[in-house]
């Protein structure tokens, strides 16, 4: 059976707290980073049924 995108489609909600905010009362842009690649991970493995990682090419 062929996999719609809607068949894998994901929502990731977080309370912000002082932890994540820096000094300029911005989100530090590597938890933001890493919220992206945990739900496209959730999403990649949902989509392909199989598990997934993150490669990093230098």
């Amino acid at each position: 059976m062929e996999k719609r995108v809607s068949d894998s489609y994901s929502e990731q909600v977080h309370v912000l707290t002082q932890a994540n905010i820096n000094g300029y009362n911005q989100l530090f842009g590597g938890q933001l980073m890493e919220w992206i690649d945990i739900v496209a991970a959730v999403v990649a493995r949902r989509h392909s049924g199989h598990n997934v990682t993150t490669v990093l090419y230098r």
